[in-house]
Formats: C-alpha cells, sequence, structure tokens
C-alpha cells in the first residue's frame, strides 16, 4: 500500500489515527514504521509507508528534473535572443566588421562547437543559431542541460 489520501492522518497500514504528521514513527496500533513525506503537486505532508516514500522522493526527482530542464531551455532562449540583439546592435553601429567564435575547449565540448572554434565570421554573413553561437546544433544537450556554451566578440573593429 503506497499511501493513503487522509484528512485525519491515518496510518497507511491499519488506518489508526496518528495524528498530524511530524515525523518518522512507529504506528502503536500496528507497529509499522510510518513515514512523513511531502507530496510534490499538493505540497500535503502525509504519512506513509517505506514503498509510499520512495515513490514520493521519486516524484521528487522527477520535479526537479523538469525544473532545472525548463530553466536551462528557458536560458538558452534568451541567451538566443540577447545574442540576436548584440549583432543587430553591431550591425547599426557599423564598427565591427567581423567575429570570433570561442568555444570551451573542454571535455564536455560537442563536435560542433568544436570546429567553431576559432573561426572568424564577416558580419554580413553572421546569423545566431547558425554560424554564431548558441548554436541550434549543438550536440552538448546530454552533457550539459545549458546546451551550447560558445560565444563571440567582435575580431575587426574599423571606426571611421
Amino acid at each position: 500500500m503506497f499511501l493513503i489520501p487522509n484528512k485525519d492522518h491515518l496510518c497507511p497500514f491499519c488506518g489508526n489515527n496518528l495524528g498530524k504528521p511530524t515525523r518518522k514513527k512507529q504506528c502503536p496500533k500496528c507497529g509499522n514504521v510510518v513515514f512523513v513525506r511531502t507530496i510534490p503537486s499538493t505540497r500535503k505532508q502525509v504519512w506513509v509507508s517505506e514503498e509510499g516514500r520512495n515513490k514520493i522522493e521519486a516524484e521528487w526527482t522527477e520535479y526537479f528534473e523538469k525544473q532545472s530542464k525548463q530553466e536551462a531551455i528557458k536560458m538558452q532562449k534568451d541567451w538566443f535572443v540577447d545574442n540576436r540583439n548584440k549583432l543587430n546592435q553591431f550591425r547599426k553601429e557599423g564598427i565591427v566588421k567581423t567575429f570570433k567564435i570561442y568555444s570551451c575547449e573542454d571535455d564536455m565540448v560537442c563536435p560542433i562547437c568544436s570546429a567553431n572554434h576559432g573561426k572568424i565570421i564577416p558580419i554580413e554573413s553572421a546569423e545566431v543559431g547558425k554560424n554564431l553561437p548558441p548554436f541550434k546544433d549543438c550536440q552538448n544537450s546530454e552533457k550539459n542541460p545549458y546546451r551550447c556554451r560558445c560565444y563571440f566578440t567582435p575580431e575587426d573593429i574599423s571606426i571611421n
């Protein structure tokens, strides 16, 4: 038996009223050990068996992994938009002529990012996501949820 949704704070084994869940204890009626856990979806504290405890802990792990992935996706999208805005500003100012791409060149760099490391890109053909980072086809997602970690800097600057 996993857990019994209850208002009376019942033992998940025998239904004995244990009062408000506070900390692990032994049910005085059936002698089974019961645990206190908070359900991720409702944030409600409940008495659970060991099996129920493991199920809720797995739900929390899934919840935090999902949150982390959503944050990573949002961060990547924000970074893409920021770099696109920087590129547009550089074009408008007319000072920057080329960009140089840098990858982190560590054990998490994917082949695509590594191949782009050191490339010089003319501003006329520069396009964020294709030949300027973050690269849409970066294969780093399995090693790093934040995906592409490459960056670019102005390389050739001409002030007239």
